[in-house]
Parts: structure tokens; sequence; C-alpha cells
């Protein structure tokens, strides 16, 4: 009998360590979510409080210091996009466009950031710029860690980015 009783107690002892380890890692996982969702939410109010101010004069323009941006757009223009894009849903996911579109942006702030040497409000608003940016990348970890959790199939930048009109799908499968 004292070896049944001993072998219960062992048994007990382990139910409640696994209890125990269960515990924190959902609460772990919980607590975890709410910090991304808090982080996320507050880089969300970032970007729009950036997008609200008015971009320096100077950056009005499609070069600056040998930079030169595509036809008919600012020399911040691809930063600004990132930007607007985090402001308006709030993530950023780590797609092909968006990484090449991140590769570019260092160009950018760097040829805006030489120009607005002498300018401060341009020189901060470059260095607002460039932080926004390297936290959204820095985010974009953070997202894909909590769309696992909650075990995502489809996110909803994929099903944005794979979205084509109706027009444009059937022109492009008459062009074949």
């Amino acid at each position: 009998m004292d070896t049944d009783e001993h072998g219960f107690l062992k048994l007990k002892k382990f139910f409640k360590i696994l209890l125990l380890l269960v515990a924190v890692l959902v609460s772990g996982a919980v607590i975890l979510d709410v910090h991304i969702r808090h982080e996320r939410k507050t880089l969300q109010t970032r970007a729009k409080e950036f997008l609200s101010r008015p971009v320096p004069s100077m950056f009005q323009t499609n070069e600056i210091d040998g930079y030169q941006a595509r036809p008919n757009e600012d020399v911040l223009s691809v930063s600004r996009a990132l930007i607007e894009r985090y402001a308006k849903a709030g993530r950023i996911r780590w797609s092909a466009r968006i990484q090449g579109e991140m590769a570019v942006q260092p160009f950018e702030t760097a040829f805006c950031g030489d120009a607005a040497k002498t300018n401060e409000e341009a020189r901060i608003y470059t260095e607002d710029c460039k932080a926004i940016i390297a936290e959204e990348w820095r985010m974009g970890y953070w997202q894909w860690v909590e769309d696992t959790m909650e075990l995502k199939q489809r996110i909803p930048e994929i099903e944005e980015e794979d979205f084509k009109p109706i027009e444009q799908a059937t022109n492009n499968s008459s062009a074949k």
C-alpha cells in the first residue's frame, strides 16, 4: 500500500507541474499577443501623426542630390507609401513587393537626410520617417508571430495583394 500511495503522490505532483506549465504557456501567449497588438496600435497612431504633418517643401520634388524618384512621384513617395499602408491597415506583410520598397526606401531617406543637413524641420522629418519604417520592419516579425499564434490560414495582406479586379484578370487572361 505504501508504494501505491507513493506512486499516487508522484503522479499528483506531475499533474500539478504539468498544469502549471500549461498555465504559464497559455498566459504567456495571451500576454505576448496583447503586447504585440499594443505595439502595432502605437505604431499605427505614430504613422498617422507623421502623415498628418506636411512634407517639407524641399522634398516636394522628384530629384534631390542625385536621387531621382519615379515619374510623377516625390523623393519620399516610397517611404510615405509604406507609412500610409501601415497607418491604414495597422500591419505590413513581408511580401516581395514590400521588401523591394523597403530596399529602395533607405536610398530615399539617405539622400533626403544629406540634403536636409541645414534645414532642421526637414532633417527631423527624415529622421522620423526612417524611425517609423525601421519600426514597421521590426513589427513584421511580430505580426508573423501573432498570426501564427492565432492560427490564421490566410493573412489579410495576402488576400489584398492577390486580389485582382475582374476586368484586370480578364485582360490578363485574354492577352495570353
